[in-house]
């Protein structure tokens, strides 16, 4: 079963008509803000009881996709039925974003359903990325493109997603957006592929800025403008393509490695270069 979470706001009554040609999808439509509801993770926890007891869920964002080598054959309930043989709960799910050849506004216009691939298919290569472990076993993974253009010579946004575990009526739910209450990582890895840089990202962070909504005063999206990220090829000599799910396995090696060694014993918290 599916849900779509949305504001009566965001959600169009033509649009709701075409998602709504199968029976397993269901809406849960709130009245609410966005930023009280600590970015919408109030409503999904409020879901989780009466429709996904003792079943796995998968929260993902419209421009994210779950991949894994072999994902087309194996299915989501390949990938979960690993974890039950292991006794395992959950999937540590790192953002990995994709960008196109060219600049954003230089890109083809994005088509509605059509794959996302067909317009994004680059990443930065995993040594790039930066790991971070916190005292509460939480794992911090900064890297791509939106760490190259940072204005701020931070790290840029963090890239670390627990999207996919198993709920029991128990403790374990969303925290927030990116995390579990349980903070540690899983040992097995499946990466969310983030295609957040379309033709029309530019329109969607005036849309963002405009509504104000997004965390901290929308100050990510504020930062792309002032950066105008729009006009920047993001393409390096480095850049790596993604043209199918085994291109993916460095990723996973690399991101499980950092899991396996886990944080410094000495440090409160520990920063490495995952290696591929």
């Amino acid at each position: 079963m599916f849900f779509v979470v949305r504001s009566r706001s965001q959600l169009r009554i033509g649009r709701r008509r075409r998602l709504s040609g199968t029976n397993r999808l269901r809406f849960a439509i709130h009245g609410g803000q966005r930023q009280s509801s600590h970015f919408g993770t109030d409503w999904i926890n409020a879901i989780l009881p009466i429709h996904a007891k003792n079943r796995w869920v998968i929260k993902v964002d419209a421009d994210e996709l779950l991949c894994w080598p072999n994902s087309l054959n194996e299915g989501l309930s390949g990938l979960t039925k690993k974890a039950e043989q292991r006794g395992i709960t959950s999937f540590f799910t790192p953002m990995i974003d994709l960008y196109a050849e060219q600049s954003i506004s230089s890109s083809a216009r994005y088509q509605s359903g059509q794959p996302f691939q067909k317009s994004c298919h680059l990443a930065d290569p995993v040594d790039t990325y930066v790991a971070k472990w916190q005292t509460n076993g939480y794992l911090r993974i900064f890297g791509g493109p939106r760490m190259r253009h940072n204005p701020d010579e931070g790290l840029g946004p963090l890239m670390t997603k627990q999207a996919l575990f198993f709920y029991s009526d128990g403790p374990l739910k969303f925290a927030n957006p990116h995390a579990l209450t349980d903070p540690r990582p899983s040992p097995l890895v499946a990466p969310l592929l983030h295609f957040k840089f379309l033709s029309d990202f530019e329109e969607k962070c005036d849309k963002a800025i405009i509504e104000n909504k997004h965390w901290n005063n929308a100050s990510e999206y504020r930062q792309y403008k002032a950066n105008n990220i729009f006009e920047i090829e993001m393409k390096t000599e480095d850049s790596i393509a993604i043209n199918s799910d085994q291109d993916l396995q460095p990723y996973i090696n690399a991101f499980t490695d950092v899991i396996k060694r886990g944080p410094h014993p000495s440090l409160n918290q520990h920063s490495e270069k995952p290696s591929a």
